[in-house]
């Protein structure tokens, strides 16, 4: 039986390197992010979502669990703002912190 994998920011940098070791491996990989990834595979099934959405991400959780079992999920993305502290809007401090931490 093949193992399923769900990985949040697979469109690039680590998610995108572990996605493509995963299906190396013989997972299917489910990839989460905002856009799509530049590269493809049978066995990827891209969903787009910002997961600051937080409905939205409820709903694709769902979709995602109604499909089967989930055997490894590595919540990958991330969000950086780089700028002093005291120069960074509230908005972008929430949404980053949620992001990386929730």
């Amino acid at each position: 039986m093949t193992k399923r994998a769900v990985i949040t920011g697979v469109s690039k940098g680590i998610g995108e390197a572990i996605a493509k070791e995963l299906l190396v491996m013989g997972f299917d990989v489910v990839g989460i992010s905002r856009r799509p990834p530049l590269w493809e595979h049978k066995n990827l099934h891209f969903i787009s979502c910002d997961l600051t959405d937080t409905k939205k991400l409820s709903l694709v959780c769902e979709e995602i669990l109604q499909q089967g079992e989930i055997d490894l999920f590595i919540p990958n993305a991330g969000m950086g703002v780089f700028a002093p502290c005291e120069e960074l809007p509230q908005k972008e401090i929430v949404a980053m912190t949620n992001l990386n931490l929730l």
